[in-house]
């Protein structure tokens, strides 16, 4: 064994140009395998964090509208987790009910600091249900309290520093006072709760804030704890569902179901988005393994003309074929230990940016129960990419390797070339699809205009005051402002919508506006005009569709509708405008009169330059109203914001991308220079039979367009397989994608003749006497 390694080291040595080419090429592809795979498990296991997590479940709910199920929704009516504990004492052993951000969408304030930390409403039954481990604090008796705040540990060290939190009192914005009751230990990155700070649930019910009831207000998160982890899942959902009956129960118009998922569910099983993204993760991640471990194979095999009589020497020697496949072996493991410190430092020195692009922090992907991945994907590597060379090397007959035999082995190079050039022009495909999607729905028109529009809220203390609209008048830079309860791109609440005759119709979303609000939203009316009274709605198209109604027609005859159990007439129809941005199908809305121009969300158009004068916004905001953090935003970068998980998902495929480029150029110029060492006498003789330069370039890249023709053709094929599964996410698809398919097959052709044209040309044009000489 010893001699062995040494013999391979030797070899090593003898030809560093290749070995550090090897290494580089390895240590690229390793390093994005590992984050990828290391991505995926970080995804699939989101929740397992919680104690005893087999024994969470979250509720879900559905309304049934005119008998009709709708889709599942996380959010509940605020009573059914308490109603679910109490009703099956011996199946559930605890329950909670939590709201996160909506409410609570403010700062904690301690001292003239802000905290702008995720933070939840909950129950007093939130850590003993979930399972998170509390260090300090008594959360069943102080959580069922008002005025009581639990942090996190890195947020009570933020506030306090060394000082003890326990008894301090912060306050809400600035309004509200809490005291601090309790400190519980983080919550890891892998957990879709995820609070700072958890304020106590009667702390806004108190306030008349919040709707926890059977009657609506379908707000709330709701979990159960079960006593045994195996329960007949479809009896605790029929019982469930008695529950609901007995507090709730269905009428001919509107009814509840509801159904529990395991917690763990909830971010990948539940959530078709995040299984599709998991899906092209994985064939990015198993193509780079791949590509990267054939890639380092075609390398060696290429040498194989350069070591044969080496290997014959060592078999003259006495040595076997086992000991030429273990000394290849070894060879491979000294390069893998050398990529390995090749990613090290990578991962080390580019952490800032690999975190902004998988949106993931190092120390997730590599905590102690991923270091599995690493070792698996060296594995992988080792086996893929050392035992195909090593048994070609081992099985050279002795008698022979004094010959050109391993002319005889070029079909081997050619097939995983071909593997590698079907890779590149997947990720490329892909990736080029990505990029014209997210630029496609960030900048496409979505029925409303955000140029220089900023939004921010208001303190409640404020809300309709003269001296406020006196404020915003006297900005110089403000051009016009109006004020809205949502935005679009935070999302809408939703009522239930009757008919004349009280029938259920559905359920839309709603706003409260004004015709100032339209007009700085850049919205169209289509028909009629903005509602001017409290008992008058403006509705858009989808709402009117809706209804059976005829656009044309509707005005003409002054319906009505029922909702919020009062009668409003539709004064006009509005042109659809996207919700959410473009993940989800067009949805109803009505807009409600709202006679002051202050209500909940303030939104101000600004005069350019807009980043200077946002700045000037927000300073002016915090010396007019000093008790409450008023921070507005840029709706652009609001609606770029949707789009971060698309963004995070286009980044990794870049990432990917550049890492199978620089290695399927390595393993390119590896072979070609391998088939002009090869077939260098071929060339000269062809030019002293008179072939010219263009002739010999010819021949070089016709050879290689048989194997990258049919590869990227191939590769391209499969990213749009791909690139369709991950369009599903979206409501609209960039046009004409054929064009960046094909644009992109071509562009990597052009690119591979460009090298091999490049590699051949100086073979190509010296004197044939040069490679004639040796005969």
């Amino acid at each position: 064994m010893m001699k062995q390694l040494h013999y391979a080291w030797k070899t090593l040595m003898h030809n560093k140009g290749m070995a550090l080419t090897k290494i580089i090429s390895l240590g690229l592809g390793l390093t994005m395998c590992i984050l990828l795979f290391a991505r995926i498990d970080f995804e699939n296991s989101y929740d397992t964090c919680f104690k005893e997590h087999q024994n969470i479940y979250q509720l879900w709910m559905q309304w049934k509208l005119g008998g009709e199920l709708n889709d599942p929704q996380m959010m509940c009516v605020g009573s059914l987790a308490g109603a679910v504990m109490e009703g099956l004492p011996d199946i559930v052993e605890s329950a909670v009910t939590l709201q996160p951000g909506g409410m609570i969408g403010k700062p904690l304030k301690y001292g003239e600091s802000y905290y702008d930390e995720p933070k939840i409403l909950a129950d007093s039954l939130f850590f003993s249900t979930l399972g998170i481990e509390v260090l300090s604090g008594k959360p069943v008796e102080d959580l069922a309290q008002p005025g009581t705040v639990f942090l996190s540990e890195s947020l009570a060290k933020k506030i306090f520093g060394e000082n003890d939190p326990l008894g301090q009192q912060i306050t809400y914005n600035g309004t509200w006072f809490l005291h601090v009751r309790g400190i519980y230990r983080d919550i890891p990155d892998n957990a879709s709760i995820r609070p700072q700070a958890v304020i106590s649930l009667p702390t806004v019910l108190l306030r008349g804030i919040g709707n926890h009831s059977w009657d609506g207000g379908d707000s709330w998160y709701e979990y159960i704890r079960l006593k045994d982890k195996d329960v007949d899942i479809d009896l605790l959902n029929k019982n469930i569902n008695k529950i609901i009956q007995q507090h709730a129960p269905d009428t001919d118009d509107v009814g509840l179901y509801a159904f529990v998922s395991p917690i763990t569910d909830a971010h990948a099983e539940m959530n078709e988005d995040v299984r599709r993204i998991n899906t092209i993760m994985w064939v990015l991640a198993i193509t780079l393994l791949f590509i990267a471990s054939l890639n380092y194979s075609l390398i060696s095999i290429s040498s194989l003309n350069r070591r044969a009589k080496a290997i014959g020497v060592h078999k003259c020697s006495g040595a076997g074929s086992g000991a030429i496949f273990t000394m290849f072996l070894l060879e491979t493991l000294f390069i893998l230990i050398g990529a390995a410190a090749v990613m090290a430092l990578l991962i080390l020195n580019f952490s800032n940016f690999i975190e902004y692009s998988l949106s993931t922090p190092i120390s997730s992907l590599f905590a102690a129960g991923r270091l599995w991945i690493p070792v698996a994907v060296i594995s992988g590597v080792l086996i893929l990419g050392g035992i195909l060379p090593g048994y070609i090397f081992a099985s050279v007959p002795v008698s022979q390797v004094f010959r050109r035999i391993t002319e005889r082995k070029r079909s081997w190079k050619r097939a995983l070339l071909f593997i590698e050039f079907s890779g590149v022009a997947f990720i490329c495909s892909l990736l080029c699809v990505m990029f014209a999607q997210y630029r496609y729905v960030v900048s496409k028109d979505k029925g409303y205009d955000l140029t220089r529009l900023a939004t921010g809220p208001l303190p409640s203390v404020y809300d309709s005051s003269d001296a406020v609209l006196a404020v915003y008048r006297g900005l110089p830079y403000v051009e016009k402002f109006s004020s809205s309860i949502y935005t679009p791109l935070t999302g809408y609440s939703g009522e239930i919508v009757y008919k004349e005759d009280h029938g259920t119709n559905f359920s839309t979303r709603y706003d409260y506006g004004n015709k100032e609000y339209l007009d700085i939203m850049g919205m169209t009316i289509l028909q009629g005009r903005a509602p001017e009274k409290t008992d008058e709605v403006i509705a858009n198209q989808t709402f009117i569709r809706y209804m059976g109604w005829d656009e044309k027609t509707v005005l003409t005859e002054n319906p009505t509708i029922i909702a919020y159990d009062q009668r409003v007439r539709i004064t006009g129809i509005l042109k659809d405008f996207t919700i959410n941005g473009f993940f989800s199908e067009q949805q109803p809305f009505i807009m409600y009169y709202h006679p002051y121009p202050l209500k909940g969300q303030m939104v101000m158009k600004l005069k350019e330059p807009f980043e200077e004068n946002l700045n000037r916004l927000n300073e002016d905001m915090a010396e007019a109203f000093p008790a409450g953090h008023i921070e507005f935003k840029s709706m652009e970068r609001m609606n770029e914001e949707l789009y971060k998980d698309v963004k995070v998902f286009r980044d990794m495929t870049l990432l990917a991308a550049i890492a199978v480029i620089m290695i399927t150029v390595m393993g390119l110029v590896g072979f070609v220079k391998d088939e002009i060492n090869r077939r260098s006498k071929e060339i000269a003789i062809r030019k002293v039979n008179g072939a010219e330069t263009a002739d010999i370039l010819r021949l070089m890249s016709g050879d290689i367009l048989k194997v990258a023709l049919p590869a990227v053709a191939i590769g391209t094929a499969i990213a749009a397989w791909a690139g369709d599964i991950w369009l599903n996410i979206f409501t609209v698809r960039v046009d004409n994608l054929w064009i960046y398919y094909t644009l992109t097959a071509m562009t990597i052709l052009i690119i591979i003749l460009a090298s091999v044209a490049l590699l051949s040309w100086q073979t190509a044009r010296e004197n044939p006497s040069k490679s004639l000489k040796s005969e």
